[in-house]
C-alpha cells in the first residue's frame, strides 16, 4: 500500500511540473462588429393572368393523346392475354403487369381530360378495373383476354369521334391543294 501512495505521490509532482510548463492559453479580446443596415425592396405584387389551357399551349390535343395510349396498352394487354396459354406463365405475368400498370395510369390521366360526366366515369372505371387485374396479376392470376377487349371497344367507340375529325380536316386540306 506504501509503494502505491508513493507511485501517486509521483505522478502528481510529475502532472504538475507538466502543467507549469505549458504555455498560458492567450486570453480573448472582445471585438465589436458593425452589421450594416441592409434596404430591402418589396416589389409591386405582379397581375395575375388567366392560366392559358395546355392545348392552347403546346397545340397537344392531351384527351386524344391519352385515348389513343390507353387504346395501345389495351390492345396489347388483349393480345398479351390471347397468348398467355402457349408461353411462360412468368413472362405473361409480367409483360401484362407492364401494359396494365399502363392502362391504370393512362385511365387516371383520363379522368382530368374527360370531356363530359360519362367520359369520367368510364374513365373510373377503367381505373378501377385496371387496378383489379394488376392486384389478380401480382397473384399469379391471368385476366381474360375478353377483360381488355371489352375496355378496349369502349375506348375505341369514344376515340372514333376524334379519328372522324382527323379525317374531315385532312379531306379539307386536300381539297384546298387541288384547288
Amino acid at each position: 500500500m506504501e509503494l502505491i501512495k508513493r507511485i501517486i505521490g509521483s505522478l502528481l509532482i510529475f502532472a504538475g511540473s507538466l502543467i507549469e510548463s505549458y504555455p498560458p492559453r492567450p486570453r480573448l479580446e472582445k471585438v465589436k462588429v458593425e452589421i450594416p443596415k441592409i434596404e430591402i425592396k418589396i416589389p409591386k405584387p405582379v397581375e395575375i393572368q388567366k392560366p392559358k389551357i395546355l392545348k392552347e399551349v403546346s397545340g397537344i390535343d392531351f384527351r386524344k393523346y391519352t385515348i389513343d395510349h390507353l387504346i395501345g396498352e389495351l390492345s396489347m394487354a388483349e393480345i398479351h392475354a390471347k397468348e398467355a396459354e402457349s408461353m411462360p406463365k412468368e413472362f405473361c405475368i409480367d409483360c401484362l403487369l407492364k401494359h396494365t400498370y399502363n392502362i391504370w395510369k393512362y385511365s387516371e390521366e383520363m379522368i382530368g381530360f374527360a370531356k363530359d360526366e360519362e367520359e369520367r366515369k368510364l374513365a373510373e372505371y377503367t381505373y378501377s378495373k385496371a387496378y383489379d387485374m394488376i392486384q389478380r396479376l401480382k397473384i399469379g392470376s391471368i385476366p381474360k383476354p375478353d377483360e381488355y377487349r371489352e375496355l378496349r371497344k369502349i375506348w375505341y367507340s369514344r376515340a372514333t369521334d376524334i379519328f372522324e375529325k382527323v379525317g374531315e380536316k385532312l379531306e379539307e386540306k386536300a381539297a384546298k391543294q387541288n384547288n
